[in-house]
């Protein structure tokens, strides 16, 4: 939490301005040829590489769900319980 109306000592701020000076996480520093292919296979054998990830739209928003489709779900859902039916509402 800010200290509000602290005022700080020429010191304590210079202190404060040599800790921000540097390089950090790699600013400015390209990677080499060979980091960057080694990357590039990660990337490519990673089964993970090309899922959904947060603040992505999903590829089927807005398509509607074939009938089969939705004969399919409605058959592996039978027999569970709603988890909206234990929730508490205010």
């Amino acid at each position: 939490m800010p200290k509000k109306g602290y005022k700080l000592t020429p010191e304590h701020k210079a202190k404060i301005s040599s800790s921000l000076i540097g390089n950090s996480r790699r600013k400015g520093i390209p990677h080499t040829e060979d980091t960057k292919k080694k990357i590039s296979l990660f990337m490519k054998n990673n089964p993970n590489s090309g899922q959904f990830k947060k603040g992505q739209i999903s590829h089927n928003k807005g398509k509607p769900m074939s009938i089969e489709s939705k004969k399919k779900l409605s058959k592996s859902r039978k027999g569970q319980v709603s988890s909206f039916k234990d929730k508490k509402t205010f």
